[in-house]
This record gives structure tokens, sequence and C-alpha cells, in this order.
């Protein structure tokens, strides 16, 4: 199953795993309201609206240009281009970060972005006790995803994923990251990285 992403107070399963507790416990959910980047606090202004065969959702205006021709051109072979998710609100993203084990593992709901705890890992990498969600899928730390940036969609349908690997260099979306991080769903407009950036 895809992961859930549209979480928002009039989201009916949002409210019902919240009244149950766990992972989307109203206190799991308290993070650094303190956080002054841009990154999921764009303006409308910066956002363009684009449209796909389940509705509506925005990226950043360049992305979500590059994404709309993609989109079409996907469309004109009868492939559905559904999505479940594109930009996300710093808010939206701090509602899917697993705060509890963030905690648990040395981090503090007053952490930023820029002061998060993250452990150091043998090959230099580091790892900011992301979480897990739905087989395995990591929740970057709030204020640092390519979706509060308006730069990253999450695939619902096969024929679509398998049309931008194939594809989508050509309109500068890529499938770098979500390959890096075993997300078969989700890709990011990168233009300048097309031919570092393997489909």
């Amino acid at each position: 199953a895809l992961p859930i992403y549209q979480f928002n107070s009039n989201n009916q399963e949002f409210n019902t795993a919240l009244k149950s507790g766990g992972a989307f416990s109203r206190e799991n959910l308290a993070g650094n309201s303190a956080y002054n980047g841009k990154n999921g606090k764009l303006s409308d202004s910066e956002l363009i609206d684009v449209k796909v065969k389940n509705g509506t959702f925005k990226l950043a205006i360049e992305a979500g240009k590059a994404f709309q021709k993609m989109a079409d051109a996907a469309a004109a072979q009868g492939i559905d281009t559904s999505l479940t998710d594109a930009y996300r609100t710093y808010e939206g993203q701090s509602n899917l970060f697993d705060w509890n084990n963030y905690v648990a593992n040395g981090g503090s709901r007053q952490d930023t972005p820029e002061n998060r705890k993250c452990k150091k890992l043998g090959d230099g990498k580091r790892s900011c006790a992301k979480k897990d969600t739905n087989g395995g899928t990591a929740t970057a730390f709030p204020g640092t995803s390519n979706h509060g940036l308006g730069k990253a969609i999450d695939v619902t349908h096969s024929e679509f994923r398998k049309f931008i690997r194939n594809n989508g260099v050509d309109y500068g979306w890529s499938w770098y990251e979500g390959r890096s991080v075993n997300e078969p769903w989700h890709f990011t407009y990168a233009p300048n990285k097309k031919d570092t950036w393997p489909i």
C-alpha cells in the first residue's frame, strides 16, 4: 500500500488515528513551531496548481510547469497520472515525522533542521531518527523535505512511475532520490542534475 501523506484536520483517517493515540497522537505531532525557514512555508505566489487524474496538487512554479507537461504527455498515452502527494507544508511534514522516536533517540521537540540531533554512521553519513511509515518509508525531518520546497511528487500508479523513470529526465524529473531511499513512488525535480542523476 502507498503511504497516505495528506494528513490534515479534515482527514477522517487522520482524526481517527489521532483519537486512538500511537504514532499519530497529538503529543507526537507537536514538533517545533519556532522554525522560520522556507521549506514547507512557500507562499501561494511561489506555487502553481498541477492537474492530474485524481485532482489538483501544488508544486513550485518551475517544477509544476515541467511536471504538467510530463503528466500531460503520460495522459496522452492513456497512463493514469494520479498522485498521493506533492507540495507539503511544514506542519504537514511535522505531522508525518515520528517525534516520539526522535526524542527517544536523543532529539528534542525543540530541535530545528539546523540543530537536529543525528547519529554519525561509519561511512561518514548520518541518520536523523527518521520515521518508518507504511513499509519502511523514511519521513524527512520537518524543514528538510523536497516536498516542502514544492519539488517532489509521490506517484500512485506503477505505469506513471515507469513513464517518469524512462522519460522524466526530459522534463527535469528524477527518481534518484526515491531510489536512494527505496521509495519507488517518490520523484524530485532536479533539472540541472539530469546528466548525473541516473534514472
